[in-house]
């Protein structure tokens, strides 16, 4: 899957949006499971490792914005 891909998934299990700019929207492809009802941070921690050029935080109780670490403005 890509990240994109990976990303819309998350978003229909959890019922959020996650806003992801343009330039971190990459072809590169991953593989990834995760169990059933495991908590939204511990889903996005496992994948910002993986990728490891992304970090995010929560703007709002459904809203997840990703972003390159170097261009962090504020912490989860």
């Amino acid at each position: 899957m890509t990240l994109k891909d990976i990303f819309t998934t998350i978003e229909r299990i959890y019922n959020i949006h996650i806003i992801v700019p343009p330039h971190l929207a990459t072809t590169d492809v991953y593989t990834i499971k995760f169990k059933h009802k495991v908590p939204i941070k511990d889903i996005m921690n496992i994948v910002t490792k993986t990728i490891g050029s992304i970090d995010y935080k929560v703007e709002d109780e459904n809203v997840l914005l990703i972003y390159s670490p170097q261009n962090k403005k504020g912490g989860r």
